[in-house]
């Protein structure tokens, strides 16, 4: 054994060069294959951000038994052992590569989503994952056992660890996604991986090379392990929790109102992870008060702004909730660096701090969408993150009574009484109305200008803190409802949360996802079926309409992706079947509501409604069957990218009749489709139009502007109804026109996407 050693000169290398490269390219390949494998199943269930959500609950799961495992194998089985079992494991892991979704689940149920998407994970990549993921604690657990001058100490290796996740996860948009098609990237990953198990075997010959007699770390093994008390395994947990919860809480808003798209599930996470490098370096950067200070000052403004928006500022926003991830995540991790215990405890360590980031991903992915109707679940983290702050003082005795003397209880009490005085004013104000007073938005300020003062004077108060964090949440929510729109029903889906409001005095009812309404509905009767928001006559949909009836066309099939509130219905005519594919059977409800909408019951009674991905069930229809196809599927402003795809475009023109046409609204307020649907339409040989249609100063009440796409497969077909129903009819809202390319802008694959191209 020795000559074999020697033979790959494992005795001139020194064990950190071993180690911390095997280390990095683990964490590597974890952070590879979980945007790679939420790519292959996102088409599978509409694209949506829940589909990456509940996939990071599942990989943060398989991580903790992976910790667990490291921990029961190096605290039961002797050094021998742990390498054979571990080289096991990694060899049984082989079976389920490549990476691949199989032909049996590629049908997703319309219910209970989230328990097959787990199955799914599990069957596909779960002992892969698994076998990778006990890595980096066995790692640093062998790497004790080397002599090195820094083994006593091993836990800056987990900053080689994050490094590598971090850097997998911005290489994967940037590198990996635009120059791998999904089973070239698998193949990668394959590859990858076989080298990660010869590491790993080097790594156990050297650890095993090493004499008794110079094991330090071996000594101090035998001497007693250090007392860890369960109030540092409670901290730990919870200093892991918040991070992890804000983690899913920023990516849900950013693919709310972007796209659920590799690229903007990555880039929170990858602060979440860069945060780790920097506090488990082995001299810590960006630790420290002023760090404390800083995050103080964005969580008071996250907490006014937790339960809502300021329209228009989405990406002020954005930046804030990424800000207040990135600060909140040094703040934690960096109290869990200074917490640790003797590497002895390492692996105990880490199990705590993974069952943390599961509880916390757990709370906001599955358990808020269950127990809250609205998104509540950020503003209990803000809170939670205030009273986890660091403090110059070691328990809650101490850390409110020395300002006031006194017992426990009047110290809390006395700690607790101005923002106390604060909480009555904001339960004063909310009581008096809706909060769009003069008086009451006033008083509202003054309120929340004195709490956010007293909570900077109070940074390294924790209990005081956070209780102000509290109250300036409460004053959130009082601005949150001040205005003119009422909230008539909320419903919180694994989709999105809806929201039905009486909104322009209670002229009309409108149904709202994010900062996107996807129907609107006039209240007089006489007026019920008038098509508005994104659907009226002078939108390009209502141009299309149009021109087909003044053309004489006989539409006899309509199929529409999307029910919204129903509004397309009320461009039927008599005789025609209209089928629409709604992946939500909770807007399907709403939509057939009559104490909210009347589009379905007034227009299209007897219309199909099928639950299910659009894609997917549009598939299963007979070849040539419709007339129209009407794609409408955003989720606020979010882009389901498998819906437009080049097999997506293909699939719907299979089910068109020789001379169907294909509409596809494209409205969005940061992505400009046109260039890539141009290079689409070319490359396929289709002919395409676009609308792009403006409100006019005069233009009525909830005529919001749109972009319409216009497809067929000749110009035979789609000129007459464009440019020459444009000539004959003009119109001050716009115009029917050519799409306009753009050099080096590519059309979409299910392989391929790249929004930020398209980002205006």
């Amino acid at each position: 054994m020795s000559s074999v050693r020697n033979a790959i000169g494992l005795r001139a290398i020194s064990p950190l060069a071993l180690y911390a490269p095997t280390i990095f390219l683990s964490a590597w390949l974890l952070f590879q294959v979980q945007p790679m494998f939420a790519k292959m199943a996102l088409p599978l269930l509409g694209g949506t951000s829940s589909v990456w959500n509940t996939a990071l609950v599942f990989f943060q799961a398989a991580l903790l038994l992976g910790y667990l495992y490291a921990h029961l194998i190096t605290s039961r089985l002797t050094l021998r052992w742990q390498v054979g079992v571990h080289l096991a494991v990694l060899a049984l892991a082989v079976v389920a590569l490549p990476v691949a979704i199989g032909e049996g689940w590629r049908d997703p149920p319309e219910t209970m989503p989230i328990p097959w998407l787990i199955a799914l994970l599990t069957v596909s990549v779960g002992l892969p994952f698994f076998a990778v993921s006990a890595n980096s604690p066995l790692l640093q657990g062998w790497f004790a056992r080397t002599g090195h001058a820094t083994a006593r100490d091993p836990y800056f290796l987990y900053a080689a660890s994050n490094l590598g996740s971090m850097l997998a996860l911005l290489a994967y948009p940037f590198v990996i996604e635009p120059s791998l098609r999904l089973d070239g990237q698998s193949w990668l990953w394959t590859g990858a991986y076989a080298v990660l198990v010869a590491l790993i075997g080097a790594c156990a010959l050297y650890v095993l090379r090493r004499k008794p007699a110079a094991a330090p770390a071996d000594e101090a093994e035998s001497a007693p392990a250090p007392t860890v008390r369960w109030a540092d395994r409670f901290r730990w947990l919870a200093l892991a929790f918040v991070p992890s919860g804000l983690l899913v809480a920023a990516t849900n808003f950013m693919t709310t109102d972007l796209a659920a798209i590799p690229l903007l599930w990555i880039v929170p996470l990858a602060l979440y992870l860069l945060s780790f490098v920097l506090v488990f370096a082995r001299k810590p950067l960006l630790a420290g008060p002023w760090t404390a200070r800083v995050q103080a000052v964005l969580l008071c403004i996250a907490a006014v702004f937790a339960t809502w928006s300021v329209p228009g500022a989405t990406y002020y926003t954005l930046a804030l909730v990424l800000a207040t991830l990135f600060a909140t995540s040094l703040v934690c991790h960096g109290e869990l660096v200074r917490r640790r215990p003797a590497a002895s405890r390492l692996t105990e360590f880490y199990v705590w701090m993974s069952l943390g980031g599961i509880l916390g991903s757990a709370f906001c992915a599955l358990l808020a969408p269950l127990i809250f109707d609205s998104v509540l679940e950020y503003a209990i983290l803000i809170v939670v993150a205030g009273f986890l702050r660091p403090s110059f003082v070691h328990s809650v005795r101490d850390a409110v009574a020395p300002a006031f003397g006194g017992g426990l209880a009047a110290a809390t009490l006395r700690e607790a009484s101005i923002p106390g005085i604060a909480a009555l004013a904001v339960a004063g104000l909310a009581f008096q109305g809706d909060g769009s007073g003069t008086l009451e938005l006033a008083v509202t300020f003054v309120v929340a200008l004195f709490v956010v003062i007293v909570a900077l004077g109070s940074v390294f108060r924790p209990v005081r803190f956070g209780m102000c964090l509290a109250v300036l949440v409460g004053l959130g929510v009082t601005l949150a409802n001040a205005g003119s729109q009422t909230s008539l029903h909320r419903e919180r889906t694994f989709f999105a949360t809806h929201q039905v409001l009486s909104v322009d005095d209670g002229r009309f009812v409108a149904l709202s996802h994010g900062s996107t309404i996807h129907g609107a509905q006039a209240i007089d009767p006489a007026r019920r079926r008038e098509t508005i928001g994104y659907f009226h006559g002078q939108a390009g949909i209502g141009r299309m309409f149009g021109a087909l009836q003044a053309a004489g066309r006989k539409m006899d099939e309509v199929g529409v992706l999307g029910l919204g509130a129903g509004t397309l219905a009320c461009y039927a005519q008599p005789g025609q079947n209209w089928t629409f594919f709604e992946i939500d059977p909770a807007v399907i409800r709403i939509a057939k509501d009559p104490r909210f909408f009347h589009f379905l019951s007034d227009c299209t009674p007897k219309a199909r409604l099928l639950v299910g991905d659009g894609r997917l069930l549009i598939a299963r229809e007979s070849a040539g069957r419709y007339d129209l196809i009407i794609s409408d599927v955003f989720s606020s402003d979010s882009i389901p990218v498998h819906l437009y795809t080049r097999e997506a475009i293909r699939t719907y023109f299979e089910k068109l009749k020789p001379d169907g046409l294909l509409l596809m609204n494209v409205t969005n307020r940061y992505i400009n489709f046109e260039p890539a649907l141009a290079a689409l339409t070319r490359e396929s040989g289709l002919s395409a139009r676009i609308m792009r249609s403006y409100p006019t100063a005069d233009a009525p009440a909830m005529h919001f502007r749109s972009f319409w796409v216009a497809m067929a497969r000749t110009e035979a077909v789609l000129a007459p109804l464009t440019d020459g129903f444009d000539a004959a009819r003009p119109t001050a809202w716009g115009r029917w026109r050519a799409l306009a390319e753009r050099p080096g802008v590519r059309s979409w694959t299910d392989d391929y996407s790249n929004l930020i191209e398209l980002i205006e």
